[in-house]
């Protein structure tokens, strides 16, 4: 094929864009079976199966549940809080005069650092090496 018997081909086609096939130009294969009008039932709904639930629930159950009131949150021992002060409280006054701009005493700055290697060397030392409950997954229900 040439040059222009391919431009002949894409004007013809062109020209003829708007203009809907003849039913001669269409093949067998892509003519559409009209299907006669049916009306379709609907299938039959179908019940879920019983499943099993350890707890029965209705909805008039719903909003019965009230939580039982949380236990407070109970210091640590004197020693373990100090370390905690220690690993906690160096870093955040280290932060406060880096942003205020104020320059520690040599003396304060070494009382810092030894505060916070000191309290997380006790509380590293101080960890349990088992579980309270060695048969214990740590899930909650």
């Amino acid at each position: 094929m040439t040059q222009g018997d391919e431009d002949k081909l894409w004007a013809d086609i062109v020209a003829r864009y708007d203009e809907s096939p003849a039913a001669s130009d269409v093949p067998e294969a892509e003519t559409v079976a009209q299907a006669p009008d049916t009306v379709f039932e609907p299938l039959p709904l179908v019940e879920p199966a019983d499943t099993w639930n350890p707890v029965p629930f209705t909805p008039e159950d719903e909003g019965a549940f009230v939580p039982p009131v949380p236990p407070k949150v109970q210091l640590p021992e004197p020693p373990r809080l100090i370390a905690w002060c220690g690993v906690i409280g160096a870093p955040a006054v280290f932060l406060v005069c880096l942003v205020a701009g104020l320059t520690l005493p040599s003396w304060a700055s070494t009382l810092l650092v030894a505060s916070f290697l000191g309290g997380f060397v006790f509380l590293v030392a101080t960890m349990r090496n088992e579980p309270r409950d060695p048969y214990d997954d740590g899930a909650r229900v």
